[in-house]
């Protein structure tokens, strides 16, 4: 006969959500509304504007990247973002 440990009152409690510092979200937020923009930017520029945004766009992307990965290490979840 199996019976889960939940059926006789032994639940694991859920683990306290992380707290997350607001601002952490607000900047990972920026910096991707940031990276849409210069999207936008890209999509309408010449062949020579383009070669010159590509640049800002790695260079955004990048830091979204370690913003998103700073608050995923914070909050696996990522409850900061909507998540």
């Amino acid at each position: 006969m199996l019976v889960s440990l939940g059926a006789l009152g032994h639940e694991t409690p859920a683990p306290a959500p992380a707290k997350v510092a607001p601002q952490a979200s607000t900047v990972a937020r920026d910096v991707t509304m940031s990276l849409v923009g210069l999207s936008a930017q890209f999509a309408t520029a010449t062949p020579g504007e383009q070669g010159q945004l590509i640049a800002q766009l790695v260079s955004v992307a990048k830091q979204r990247h370690d913003e998103l990965a700073a608050l995923l290490e914070i909050d696996p979840l990522c409850r900061a973002v909507g998540g």
